[in-house]
């Protein structure tokens, strides 16, 4: 899923499967201003299954508010090392902010490096993690973002 919403999408009580495809994510959100995903399901391979990614379009939304809303990931085969949220800021203007709430999200902690990860991705996996995102996690703010 491609969530090119725009302004805003909500998703409600639906379920993801990216297991047929091992190197993509299930949900991809994409130049949608504000996207909420509420009692959903992710099945997931090679451990991917949220990205907020940008490129040129997605700046003409500067701020980009996800919130997951008691989603349940789990994984089918072997995982890579990926955050179960993944947030790639190497295509964001300097002026990308937003808000990523995750609340009672449940994943397979054995595959995962983590529920989240901000990563600014250009040319490799060393570049230093970036801040440009508020992450909220069960109601605590955990980074403050810009």
């Amino acid at each position: 899923l491609w969530t090119w919403g725009g302004e805003g999408v909500t998703y409600d009580n639906c379920e993801f499967d990216g297991t047929k495809h091992d190197d993509c994510y299930p949900v991809w959100v994409k130049l949608t201003a504000n996207a909420t995903f509420n009692n959903c399901t992710v099945k997931s391979s090679k451990g991917r299954a949220f990205l907020l990614c940008g490129d040129n379009d997605f700046n003409m939304f500067p701020e980009h508010n996800v919130t997951l809303n008691n989603v349940a990931i789990t994984v089918v085969g072997d995982s890579k090392e990926k955050a179960a949220f993944e947030i790639h800021t190497e295509a964001d203007a300097d002026n990308i902010t937003g808000i990523i709430s995750l609340n009672k999200v449940s994943f397979d902690t054995d595959k995962f490096t983590g529920l989240w990860r901000e990563i600014n991705n250009n040319d490799n996996l060393s570049c230093p993690p970036t801040d440009f995102y508020r992450i909220v996690v069960d109601g605590t703010i955990v980074q403050t973002g810009r």
